[in-house]
């Protein structure tokens, strides 16, 4: 019996004393954010850019999702999903473990890596999920409102809209560097 006291002690001990881990969500800034999403890839003839690579322009292969992570530490998305509705829309998608974003740093998801649809027609709400299926952050758009080549980020204001070219966070250069990190779908 006195065993049992010192152990439920020594527990409690320690869970007094040990720091609480919170996630965050809705982009406050302390975890991965999204941060940008392109829902209507515009054609070649008004200046659609091939920003995955694949050498089509105004394909929705180059649909995209943008992560960044604003903290100060590097954080590990290796087993964090990726969906659109949720039981609906796209198949979920899961991301490579050991896939790691620096402080500072963007990593883009290509539609071509993802199979993830984003869905003009009836609007779509996009999430990203930990490992252990806590919402981290979620974006979402209304139907038929997104416009050819103009992506959907957070405005200089820090509220989420579709983005002028001038707002637009991250250079050209940036997506279209091939991103190396592999991306499993389920089917």
């Amino acid at each position: 019996m006195r065993a049992g006291s010192l152990v439920v002690t020594a527990l409690m001990i320690l869970v007094v004393s040990s720091p609480i881990i919170t996630t965050s969500a809705q982009g406050t800034g302390d975890s991965v954010i999204i941060n940008e999403i392109y829902v209507s890839p515009n054609s070649e003839e008004y200046g659609g850019i091939d920003w995955n690579g694949d050498g089509e322009i105004g394909r929705f292969s180059n649909q995209f999702l943008e992560l960044h992570n604003p903290t100060d530490s590097a954080i590990d998305i290796g087993g964090w999903w990726i969906d659109d509705l949720e039981n609906g829309g796209s198949p979920m998608c899961s991301i490579a473990w050991g896939t790691v974003i620096e402080p500072g740093a963007y990593v883009v998801f290509y539609r071509a890596q993802t199979n993830i649809e984003f869905d003009y027609w009836e609007g779509d709400t996009v999430t990203i999920s930990n490992d252990e299926g806590l919402e981290i952050d979620s974006v979402s758009y209304p139907s038929e409102d997104s416009d050819f080549g103009v992506p959907y980020g957070y405005g200089s204001d820090g509220s989420w809209a579709k983005l002028s070219l001038s707002l637009i966070h991250i250079s050209e250069p940036t997506r279209r560097t091939p991103i190396s990190y592999a991306v499993f779908c389920l089917k």
